[in-house]
């Protein structure tokens, strides 16, 4: 990863944008990962390619629905794809926009 993206709340937000190349519009991952006990408790990588760029969603099996949560999201963006992250110790419902 290069340099940090520029985010809105960087008190509980990071992000890299990766150089991937031009990979064309609408490619989108997302990255989960649970934390419990301050350790990660689960991982999952989704990832889709969507040539017109119609709105994408995902949903995600949570081990662990309580606990906190390590949450990132990955999309395209000009110049590569920009990843935010964002800790939600509340373990609410995570739904991307």
């Amino acid at each position: 990863m290069e340099a940090p993206a520029s985010l809105d709340d960087p008190e509980t937000s990071f992000g890299h944008v990766l150089e991937l190349g031009d990979r064309g519009m609408g490619v989108k991952l997302r990255f989960n990962t649970w934390v419990a006990g301050g350790l990660a408790a689960g991982v999952a990588v989704e990832l889709m390619e969507n040539p017109n760029g119609a709105k994408v969603t995902w949903s995600v099996r949570d081990p662990n629905p309580e606990g906190p949560k390590l949450r990132i999201l990955v999309e395209s963006g000009t110049g590569g794809l920009e990843i935010r992250g964002r800790i939600n110790p509340a373990g609410a419902t995570f739904v991307p926009e």
